[in-house]
């Protein structure tokens, strides 16, 4: 399944690739994109929505 999130506090790709790390635990072969100008991120994954949330507040961020 394919989620997409706005997190609007991405500023730069550091952010981006600790969003990434904490969404890879959940699913390792997850498909993570993430697009610094609009600040969105796309996950394919079979992980749950609740799960891909926790994970992004637990890296630190929020989610609109």
């Amino acid at each position: 399944m394919t989620f997409k999130l706005k997190v609007p506090d991405i500023a730069c790709q550091g952010c981006a690739d600790g969003i990434t790390e904490f969404l890879l635990t959940l699913e390792p072969d997850a498909k993570v994109q993430i697009d610094l100008s609009t600040k969105m991120v796309t996950i394919e994954t079979s992980a749950s929505l609740e799960n891909i949330q926790q994970a992004i507040i637990e890296a630190g961020y929020t989610i609109e």
